[in-house]
């Protein structure tokens, strides 16, 4: 209880701090490359493919369907990567187009 734990997002936080325990919320280690000059490689125009996430513990039914609907109308490729098993049978519920491509829940 004495130590500050570092946490990937707020929700995480709020939870160990109502356990009592102290908590900062440093970002989800795969933002952690996100400096300011390899944001500026990005491209700034629309591309052809897109990847997008859902998370099974926050749904909102309605615009997570919506979401994908868009993605599927304005791009070429669909990609989705779950980060667990549970939110790509989430993304089952809302869709079964199998344009959208699977990418393996690791890193």
């Amino acid at each position: 209880h004495e130590m500050i734990h570092s946490v990937r997002d707020e929700k995480t936080k709020i939870f160990l701090e109502d356990l009592g325990f102290k908590a900062v919320n440093t970002g989800c280690p795969t933002l952690w490359g996100l400096t300011p000059e390899h944001c500026q490689t990005i491209s700034d125009s629309k591309g052809e493919k897109v990847v997008f996430t859902l998370t099974y513990y926050e749904q909102d039914m309605k615009n997570d369907k919506a979401m994908i609907d868009i993605l599927l109308k304005s791009y070429e490729e669909v990609y989705f990567w779950p980060q667990c098993i549970k939110d790509y049978e989430y993304m089952r519920e809302l869709t079964d187009n199998n344009r959208i491509k699977i990418i393996s829940p690791n890193i």
